[in-house]
């Protein structure tokens, strides 16, 4: 049996004996070893939240996140990006590659991230990136 398999076994049972915070002691553990495991990243992701650790779980979705964008999976990057939320505040590229995920399935919610991703882009002073996000705004709503 290979380690991340034993790993796996020991965080299952740490959970059926309602020890979350070892399990997820295990799960990062993996993580260490796979970094890839984006079913054990997403575990450990959701741990993370459940026992307070926000911080853990927004470093764990954002790399989640940015895996997901990557290869072009919007359902996951968007469910994951709803997650980030709950954890904390996305960063304002986050928020903006959200809008852009949103922007045909759910045009009001892209608008609204759009404009958080413009007062982001604006109070940072890159006015290229301002510049589209305000581009993509009036497109969804030209009464802007």
């Amino acid at each position: 049996m290979s380690e991340i398999a034993k790993r796996l076994e020991k965080a299952d049972k740490y959970l059926q004996k309602s020890r979350p915070d070892l399990a997820l002691q295990e799960f990062l553990g993996i993580l260490q070893e796979d970094p890839g495991n984006e079913r054990v990243r997403l575990t450990a992701a959701d741990l993370s939240l459940s026992l307070g650790k926000n911080s853990e779980a927004a470093k764990l979705l954002t790399e989640l996140f940015e895996r997901q964008t990557a290869v072009g999976d919007a359902p996951r990057a968007i469910a994951s990006y709803k997650k980030l939320l709950r954890a904390g505040t996305p960063a304002v590229d986050q928020t903006f590659r959200y809008a852009q995920l949103v922007e045909r399935a759910n045009p009001r919610e892209a608008v609204e991230s759009y404009r958080q991703a413009l007062q982001g882009f604006t109070s940072a002073n890159r006015k290229t990136e301002a510049l589209f996000a305000r581009r993509r705004l009036i497109a969804l709503d030209p009464s802007l």
